[in-house]
């Protein structure tokens, strides 16, 4: 199916559209984002990298994929979005049919994910990301991935670190005010 150019500048136009969509189903199927998305979401805003996809533990991430897919597809007015096994097994993409890109995927959570609610949106504990980077650069096969995980691991601990600063001030802050000055 060919896209006509008036669909292709409509997709572009409402882009901002798939993000709500795909935010709204997350809190109502109350799914977990994790990866670079749920870092970014945990960490000050000058530590965030963009990222275009979310990456999303479901417990049915088929259905789930298609239900999104058709409601996006409903809400753009025409066939914008298709649904594609992903590389491992259990794990489906809703891919744009106009940039050809992943939009979203959503696998099986692989046991109980730690999890922090932000806005209603449930996204993956920092640790539990620092856990995966941890594997995965204790891994050969995911040497591709070691540049990516190292940055990733550096901006959640600057992050904590900024955190510790900041709650010892505050104690130093109170004891200033405490007994002693007055």
């Amino acid at each position: 199916m060919t896209l006509t150019p008036q669909q292709k500048l409509e997709y572009y136009r409402k882009k901002q559209l798939a993000e709500r969509i795909i935010l709204a189903q997350a809190r109502r199927g109350k799914h977990i984002i994790y990866g670079e998305r749920a870092v970014s979401a945990q960490l000050k805003p000058a530590l965030r990298k963009h990222t275009e996809d979310y990456d999303l533990f479901a417990r049915q991430p088929r259905r789930t994929a298609s239900m999104v897919e058709k409601r996006l597809d409903q809400r753009y007015g025409f066939n914008a979005f298709k649904i594609a096994p992903a590389k491992h097994r259990g794990t489906y993409k809703v891919v744009s049919r106009v940039t050809q890109r992943n939009v979203a995927d959503y696998s099986n959570p692989p046991r109980r994910v730690q999890y922090v609610r932000r806005d209603g949106v449930r996204y993956a504990a920092l640790s539990y990301q620092l856990q995966k980077i941890r594997e995965s650069l204790a891994s050969r096969n995911a040497k591709f991935r070691h540049a990516k995980d190292r940055e990733t691991r550096q901006r959640i601990l600057l992050n904590k670190q900024a955190q510790l600063r900041r709650r010892k001030q505050s104690v130093l802050r109170r004891l200033m005010r405490g007994s002693v000055y007055r």
